[in-house]
């Protein structure tokens, strides 16, 4: 989808409203594992926060973080 400032990836999900973020490797060629292995956690990953948190009208929150609005 975009890049940050620092040059990390930002990958979305617009069926479950996620986007992840991937840092880049100090060489290009590394790139594609990078994506790789950042996509290969990210259901894995997913998955236990949704077992951790639990949902409020469908947003899965944490409460110990403050919240930010833009």
């Amino acid at each position: 989808m975009d890049c940050t400032p620092a040059g990390d990836l930002i990958l979305v999900h617009r069926t479950q409203h996620l986007m992840l973020r991937i840092p880049c490797p100090a060489s290009l060629g590394d790139l594609g594992q990078a994506v790789e292995d950042a996509l290969r956690s990210f259901a894995k990953e997913r998955t236990l926060l949704k077992r951790q948190w639990q949902p409020v009208n469908w947003h899965w929150t944490d409460s110990t973080v403050p919240l930010r609005r833009l």
